[in-house]
């Protein structure tokens, strides 16, 4: 597994050198044929260009906040998906 760490991820979809050098991680990533998981994704334009790098998954702020155990097992058990949710 490849994380790659919100100082990366932080305002990608404003400063295109950023989104161009997390481009290239994701695909070192995929490369090297690791599952690319991109954290600290708080605004919708970094999840959409993290989804258009093809980042496996992702996690931050924009998706939920820290929850306890008995909250994320509702999260993950609901109809909707984290996605749909945010």
């Amino acid at each position: 597994m490849l994380k790659i760490d919100r100082s990366f991820v932080s305002g990608i979809d404003r400063d295109p050198e950023r989104a161009r050098l997390v481009r290239s991680i994701v695909e070192i990533g995929h490369n090297l044929h690791l599952s690319v998981v991109s954290e600290g994704i708080e605004g919708q334009g970094e999840a959409e260009l993290m989804r258009e790098f093809r980042s496996h998954y992702g996690q931050g702020y924009l998706f939920s906040r820290p929850v306890d155990a008995a909250t994320l097992h509702h999260l993950l058990t609901d109809d909707k998906t984290l996605m749909e949710s945010a």
